[in-house]
């Protein structure tokens, strides 16, 4: 089962960027939000 995973960005949203990146190919977590 996969973990859902908030991401809350501030500033111009690279970091958050880059972590729903990383997460589009996992299949043990996604962005849920």
């Amino acid at each position: 089962m996969k973990k859902r995973i908030a991401i809350f960005a501030s500033g111009s949203g690279s970091n958050a960027q880059k972590l729903m990146e990383h997460f589009k190919r996992s299949s043990e977590a996604e962005i849920a939000l």
